[in-house]
């Protein structure tokens, strides 16, 4: 088992990425470091510090290209027969695991060409060592080298949100089954998690730019798998991402008029079907 993992960087906490870099580096081979923003303490760490220089492999101009253009560098790496590898991990700088080396176990000793990812946010087993389930997240997911070869590269018009459904989606079209792994925990943060003092509800906070893309990939995604798109996903994105998202901006966010007002851009953009904007 050859591992080539790829961790997308954006104008991080440095502290806090080297730490959740280091729960998984030594079980891999290579490490793509991709900087979206400038950041020279986390390379600088790895390359000067720990024994692991000869694994990192440094990438990116230090402009933001979202999500799916660095993982798309990292699968013509991965993909190119001339290094061996046979499984690709992509990461995001907030997550942290628990048993990354149990993870990667279990999966070793599985036959399969598929997709497999962690149980995230919870410390609670499943019934199956694999659990087929219908999508996952991009953070923490193994991609076997055939699996992968399959579905293709990464969406880069829905560059960083819904990047995981699209993949995901692929998938389930052309019969590559995705696989939870019992036992194998991570911890993801998604946004700013904030709550009220007053109202029982918590949000997860994002930049207005941030959340015109959310709201519009969403919309798009519908459109673009209305074969995967079964009455709960539909609900939880008119929930989560839309009428649920504008009354928790209304009660709980900060800067609620620039926020609304990019929402409601994205509305109008995904059903247009606008996809000029993607970062």
């Amino acid at each position: 088992m050859k591992i080539l993992a790829v961790i997308v960087i954006y104008k991080p906490n440095e502290v806090d990425v080297i730490n959740n870099i280091l729960q998984f580096i030594n079980e891999v081979d290579n490490l793509i470091i991709w900087k979206n923003s400038p950041s020279t303490e986390i390379q600088n760490y790895f390359e000067t510090k720990t024994k692991f220089k000869n694994k990192i492999i440094t990438l990116g101009s230090e402009i933001n290209r979202g999500i799916a253009f660095p993982l798309n560098k990292a699968y013509e790496i991965f993909m190119n027969p001339s290094n061996e590898y046979s499984h690709l991990l992509t990461m995001d700088q907030d997550s942290k695991w628990i048993n990354f080396k149990d993870y990667k176990r279990k999966i070793s000793n599985s036959s399969c060409n598929a997709i497999y990812t962690p149980i995230v946010n919870s410390k609670v087993s499943i019934d199956k060592d694999f659990l087929n389930i219908h999508s996952c997240i991009t953070s923490g997911t193994i991609f076997t080298y055939e699996a992968l070869k399959k579905i293709g590269k990464f969406n880069e018009q829905y560059s960083v949100d819904c990047v995981d459904y699209d993949f995901s989606f692929r998938a389930n079209r052309k019969g590559v089954k995705i696989y939870k792994v019992n036992g194998s925990f991570m911890d993801q943060i998604f946004g700013i998690p904030i709550s009220s003092k007053f109202l029982n509800f918590k949000s997860y906070e994002y930049s207005a730019k941030r959340l015109f893309f959310i709201t519009r990939n969403h919309i798009l995604m519908w459109r673009d798998y209305p074969d995967q798109i079964n009455e709960t996903i539909k609900k939880r994105i008119l929930k989560d991402h839309i009428f649920g998202k504008l009354i928790k901006v209304l009660l709980i966010e900060d800067m609620k008029l620039k926020k609304i007002f990019f929402i409601i851009k994205g509305i109008i953009s995904g059903i247009l079907n606008d996809r000029s904007k993607n970062y």
